[in-house]
């Protein structure tokens, strides 16, 4: 990577010189920017079923998702007469 141990470390510790954070940012093969940002952030609209959402966060996008979920409603129907020990099921 180029970068001496106390570089890393002062870089790590919140003094970075920008040289040493541009010879991390190449080795790892990202933007200098990308090195700051919350991996968390999200900023955005989505849209679910001609509703526009708009998103600021991770959790609030999970939020909308989840949501957005159709609703699943399970019914048991029986397809024989049979009083076998399976209640009626239909396998």
């Amino acid at each position: 990577m180029g970068v001496k141990p106390e570089s890393l470390s002062r870089s790590l510790n919140g003094l970075p010189r920008i040289d040493t954070i541009e010879r991390i940012a190449k080795a790892l093969d990202v933007s200098i920017k990308s090195l700051f940002e919350d991996p968390d952030a999200i900023e955005g609209f989505v849209s679910v079923r001609g509703k526009l959402h708009r998103i600021n966060s991770r959790a609030e996008f999970e939020r909308v998702v989840k949501e957005s979920r159709p609703k699943m409603e399970v019914h048991w129907t029986s397809t024989s007469n049979d009083s076998d020990d399976d209640g009626g099921l239909p396998f």
